[in-house]
């Protein structure tokens, strides 16, 4: 994905946290949609395994927050899980509009069909989930399906067709063994012991800092950046970290919010 994959050059990428998750239920078809339509640069998504062996987007460990059901999504099969409303009677967006993209339920192949399928080049950001019962067997699928998807060879420019993010390094490394030239990330965060100070594994080529972190120590973004690794944070949202942001020479920024984030700096060319 080169230059020109609508992105402005000098300010960062905009990656739309779980979609466009301030105006749509998070992780839903009408929230990736919706990210698209509001010139996100690429769509963030956590992924999860269900029962019967499939990869949803969804980032709690169960469906209750975010569906009309109840368990883990690990103990539901993907025809179970489609049978849900998925616009969020605990979410904080409100669902008294929800239109049936808003209640429906995102696999990752349909995820990357959807970037694939964009009028503009659409990069796609996954977050891998551990612990999970099914371990390794969630990063082989993972690799099975961006690869499937034209999105395990190498990329171009500032926004990666994909990139693989995760909390844990053995994720990364299964990663790296199944898709060497694909970008992998490792997520920064204050409140998860070791991770600020660990360095980054050989071949993970992003460092994913966390908001809190990044406004505690602004030295680490040209300290990554000396390493030769990108710099993402996440998950900004206010006009004043944006910019800092911005200021900083962060290379991406996720944010519930793309419209706005995209608007700040004048739209995408």
């Amino acid at each position: 994905m080169g230059e020109q994959a609508g992105t402005d050059v000098g300010r960062p990428v905009v990656i739309a946290h779980r979609g466009a998750s301030a105006v749509r239920p998070e992780h839903t078809l009408g929230a990736f949609r919706q990210a698209i339509r509001d010139g996100a640069d690429a769509i963030e998504c956590d992924v999860r395994m269900t029962r019967d062996g499939h990869l949803v987007c969804v980032h709690d460990r169960s469906v209750d927050r975010t569906s009309d059901g109840h368990g883990l999504v690990s103990r539901h099969t993907l025809e179970e899980l489609r049978a849900l409303d998925w616009s969020g009677p605990h979410s904080e967006v409100g669902h008294t509009a929800a239109t049936e993209d808003d209640r429906r339920l995102v696999t990752l192949v349909e995820a990357a069909e959807l970037v694939s399928a964009a009028d503009r080049p659409v990069g796609l950001v996954v977050e891998t989930k551990h612990p999970s019962r099914f371990g390794p067997h969630v990063d082989v699928e993972v690799a099975r399906v961006l690869r499937q998807a034209g999105l395990g060879g190498p990329s171009e420019g500032r926004v990666p067709s994909a990139v693989v993010l995760s909390f844990w390094p053995a994720s990364l490394r299964r990663i790296g063994i199944q898709l060497p030239q694909v970008a992998r990330g490792q997520l920064i965060a204050a409140a998860v012991p070791g991770t600020s100070r660990r360095a980054l594994a050989p071949g993970v080529s992003v460092a994913a800092l966390d908001l809190g972190l990044l406004r505690r120590h602004p030295e680490l973004v040209a300290r990554h950046h000396a390493r030769g690794h990108r710099v993402f944070v996440w998950t900004v949202n206010d006009a004043a970290d944006l910019r800092r942001c911005r200021d900083l020479g962060v290379d991406a920024v996720i944010t519930d919010d793309p419209g706005s984030a995209v608007a700040l700096w004048g739209g995408r060319r």
